[in-house]
């Protein structure tokens, strides 16, 4: 198995950091360029899918672009946030010891360096079975991104899915599903001095809060994935405070699990508030939905990774699933994409100052990578 190009892979990596794409606004046209360019000057084909000027590259390592191993991962960030937090230019893709800082570089612009790296040690080893990768778009708010890859036609091949979020090169075999909802309340104003006359609808807020956080939504165990979570997140309303509130808004956070359909959540929470004698002036509506997805953990994919984290880490690491969202919400119950989550750098880093990832498990990642890659498609 050919070594990777400690010098390439960095290049890369400190060329997409320094390469803002923060979302929002985006912009990931030009980190798009910087990995297109890269990867077809080795020779690898790719194809774009989506807005032109928030692109998706879907890459293979033959014309011949069905392939049935799919490599991907995201070129948005978030925000680098206050400067002050940093000790360093978060753009400044800045080497310390053993370690690349900046944004993104392990969410997830090291991880697709790392991706990028395998497809051209794949491609020269000239196997007969094509390896494809996709970078998305869009993905740290919808991701809209891995939505116009899945409507195109060119991942209909593809059975089995690497996503190189950061694991610290554990295994994860599925996500939680996520609900996001905003629970608005009406009332009626009235003079701060006179409250009698008005309904207070911050009050109201707070009562269809109470009996919503306290409900026990019913879910399917599962050692995995664990168990569904609810948090209040913002809560905003009234507007001088000589005035009964007429209106407030409040927005919760739900990771679901198995068993757990976003809109039996929604009618849960209405029954409830009904039984209570409080939905009058009460109105909940979805946000943001995605699905609860799990991979078996029998699946060819899983066993696979799993031998190559073993074999060149030499340990085999438990089966968990993110917390988090991916495009793996997107890929898997659209395309039917069986996948895992495994890539270098902590998770703990993302979205944080003085973000980084471990050079050495940037470079191990590319190894694991290549040996599923070959194992599976040989």
């Amino acid at each position: 198995m050919s070594s990777a190009d400690r010098s390439r892979v960095l290049n890369l990596a400190k060329s997409l950091i320094m390469t803002k794409s923060e979302n929002p606004p985006g912009h990931e046209h030009e980190v798009a360029s910087i990995i297109r360019n890269h990867l077809e000057s080795y020779g690898i084909s790719c194809k774009q899918v989506g807005n032109p000027k928030r692109p998706n590259l879907i890459f293979s390592t033959s014309e011949n672009i069905n392939g049935k191993l799919l490599l991907h991962g995201h070129m948005d960030t978030v925000p680098a946030g206050s400067l002050k937090e940093w000790n360093m230019d978060p753009f400044g893709a800045v080497m310390e010891g053993n370690s690349l800082y900046g944004r993104g570089s392990c969410d997830m612009k090291g991880p697709l360096s790392a991706l990028a790296e395998t497809m051209i040690l794949y491609s020269q080893e000239r196997h007969k079975e094509p390896l494809m990768m996709l970078a998305t778009s869009e993905e740290e708010t919808t991701c809209g991104g891995a939505e116009a890859a899945a409507k195109s036609d060119l991942l209909e091949s593809v059975k089995y899915g690497i996503c190189a979020e950061p694991t610290s090169l554990n295994v994860l075999i599925g996500e939680k599903g996520l609900l996001w909802l905003r629970l608005s309340t009406k009332g009626r104003a009235a003079h701060g001095s006179t409250p009698e006359l008005g309904k207070n609808a911050i009050k109201l807020c707070m009562k269809a809060l109470e009996v919503i956080l306290q409900y026990d939504y019913s879910f399917v165990k599962n050692k995995i994935l664990g168990e569904p979570t609810i948090n209040l997140g913002k809560i905003s309303g009234g507007n001088k405070i000589n005035i009964v509130p007429e209106e407030c808004e409040a927005e919760l956070d739900m990771r679901l699990v198995k068993g757990q359909i976003p809109q039996e959540i929604v009618n849960q929470m209405n029954s409830v508030l009904k039984q209570h004698g409080i939905e009058d002036g009460v109105c909940i509506d979805t946000m943001r939905s995605k699905p609860t997805i799990l991979t078996p953990k029998d699946s060819e994919i899983v066993t696979m990774t799993l031998d190559a984290v073993e074999n060149i880490l030499g340990s085999r690491p438990p089966l968990e699933a993110a917390t988090y969202g991916t495009d793996c919400s997107v890929l898997q119950p659209k395309l039917g994409i069986e996948n895992v989550i495994c890539g270098p750098g902590s998770i703990k880093l993302a979205h944080q100052p003085n973000e980084h990832i471990n050079i050495d498990e940037l470079l191990r990642a590319v190894e694991i990578y290549q040996s599923i890659a070959r194992n599976l498609l040989d």
